[in-house]
């Protein structure tokens, strides 16, 4: 059984909550996504953590072009880059928030359960409204690659 979401549709934006142990100077954000067709951007938003939910935004990575996603079946990691800002980000909590612009079909990947975070960490709303009201019971399958100090 496949275990993605549509994240591109009906006006909605899904965020995954990261935990940090360690200061990183963030490079990339990876996610694992299926393009099934369309046109647009993708990219990917930080945002502070907010009493569990996303907060101010930090940062923004470079826009990825849909085109530049394989149509082959499967899932493949996507890697937004940060390098333009290099935000540096201390131990604690952080969201990523997929965005997009145009008409894209894409899956993001995600694990049943919550092998990593906590329970309330994948949240989701209407690109109308601020508040991230919507929690879901699994976890999206990311990455985070950066610099940190032992």
């Amino acid at each position: 059984m496949e275990t993605a979401e549509y994240v591109t549709t009906n006006l909605t934006q899904y965020a995954q909550v990261v935990v940090l142990k360690k200061p990183v100077k963030l490079q990339k954000i990876g996610l694992a996504l299926h393009r099934f067709g369309g046109d647009g951007s993708l990219w990917v938003d930080i945002f502070e953590d907010n009493e569990g939910k996303p907060g101010k935004p930090i940062s923004t990575s470079d826009f990825i072009n849909l085109d530049q996603l394989s149509l082959k079946p499967g899932y493949r990691w996507a890697d937004f880059d940060f390098s333009r800002d290099n935000p540096i980000l201390m131990p604690g909590s952080y969201w990523i928030a997929l965005g997009f612009t145009g008409g894209p079909i894409v899956n993001w990947f995600y694990t049943y359960g919550k092998p990593i975070g906590p329970v309330d960490g994948t949240r989701y709303k209407n690109v109308f409204q601020e508040d991230w009201s919507g929690a879901l019971s699994y976890e999206f399958n990311y990455r985070v690659v950066g610099l940190t100090a032992k």
